[in-house]
């Protein structure tokens, strides 16, 4: 389809209750926040849109650099209020490609696969790790009624299991597609391994 359109959905407004603080807000050793570093993983793609909340504004510099547009709430909301936003400001798109602004390492490989089988007309394309399900997860418009139906913090985890069958599965080599940010010693290892492959 050569006018196909896939629309980045960064998710980063969430509250990271679980973390104890703003995880996305957190600053790596080359003094760089958490959520632009996942941010810079999605930059080839042409049209991004990222959430955040009226907490975060230092990372709007960031995202805007990165040729993101930008959604800005005034408090935390849950996963598909978040997700709602985006779509609605992306309506025209044939699909989303959904990401969490707390998984930092996932590849552009990854991502362009992911891409590949949206354009071939996948609606629902999730990559998978050793058996393990990760994101981000493509979703095409087909959709767009389930997504609008989403409510709280359940992210897209229902729907694949209840469309399981239609699921296009892409196992990868890619292990951060499984790897989040979402305890102090995840943190740890992800400044570990960023100094060894800086250095």
């Amino acid at each position: 389809m050569s006018d196909f359109t896939c629309a980045l959905l960064l998710m980063a407004a969430g509250s990271s209750r679980r973390f104890g603080k703003n995880k996305l807000l957190l600053i790596d050793r080359n003094s760089d926040y958490l959520a632009i570093n996942t941010a810079q993983q999605y930059s080839h793609l042409s049209v991004k849109w990222a959430i955040i909340n009226a907490n975060q504004l230092s990372l709007l510099p960031g995202l805007c650099h990165l040729g993101y547009q930008v959604k800005i709430v005034s408090e935390s909301p849950s996963f598909s209020e978040s997700l709602k936003h985006l779509v609605h400001a992306t309506t025209d798109s044939h699909s989303w490609l959904i990401a969490l602004g707390d998984m930092p390492l996932v590849s552009r490989s990854t991502i362009d696969q992911i891409l590949c089988y949206l354009a071939q007309g996948n609606q629902l394309v999730v990559p998978r790790f050793k058996g393990k399900r990760g994101n981000p997860v493509g979703v095409g418009r087909e959709y767009l009624s389930a997504i609008q139906s989403l409510n709280g913090d359940v992210g897209l985890r229902n729907i694949v299991d209840e469309q399981s069958a239609q699921v296009t599965w892409i196992d990868t080599e890619d292990q951060g597609i499984t790897f989040d940010i979402d305890e102090t010693q995840d943190w740890v290892k992800y400044n570990e391994l960023m100094h060894s492959i800086r250095r």
